[in-house]
């Protein structure tokens, strides 16, 4: 029997050269219109730049069709892993950064809540300044996001708990 670890289905080739850029899209069940539209939006915002890049998107067990709907035409920039059952978006972020050829390897989530129009401000502020880390932020003074109350509610508490339970200084842990 394989270990659940193991028995990850990717397709990817080992022997591409390096890479600027290497970005992973964690997604559960976001719809295949919504993960099309992340991952082209994404792309977009990296060949603006000219960016040299890939795309992982790993799915955390998803059922809606989303895969099948990465898979027709794909680009080869971009790279699909299955987990075979959800295991959260911790896991599926450490599969997709094992996976990783990038100098710099980020994240963005499949359902748009931040847009991939900023991953061309990253990209500019990693050239420019060479960072061992960049951490996006929703609560940064200069972000510009809408989201509901509600939602602003419950993110201030999940911070409250990350931060006592974890002693976590960074403001905005799920970007």
């Amino acid at each position: 029997m394989i270990p659940e670890q193991l028995a990850v289905r990717s397709a990817r080739a080992d022997d591409s050269p390096p890479l600027e850029i290497s970005l992973v899209i964690p997604f559960y069940n976001p719809g295949p219109p919504a993960l099309r539209e992340t991952v082209r939006r994404s792309a977009d915002a990296l060949v603006a730049v000219d960016a040299s890049f890939e795309i992982i998107a790993v799915s955390d067990g998803s059922t809606d069709g989303s895969v099948e709907g990465l898979e027709e035409d794909r680009p080869a920039w971009l790279h699909l892993i299955e987990v075979p059952r959800n295991r959260g978006k911790g896991h599926a972020l450490r599969v997709g950064f094992a996976q990783a050829r990038g100098r710099y390897v980020g994240f963005i989530d499949a359902d748009g809540d931040i847009a991939p129009e900023v991953l061309s401000d990253l990209v500019a502020i990693v050239r420019a300044e060479r960072p061992d880390l960049v951490v996006g932020s929703k609560r940064h003074p200069g972000s510009q996001v809408r989201y509901p109350v509600v939602r602003r509610l419950y993110s201030l508490g999940y911070r409250r708990v990350i931060r006592v339970l974890f002693n976590l200084s960074v403001a905005d842990t799920q970007t």
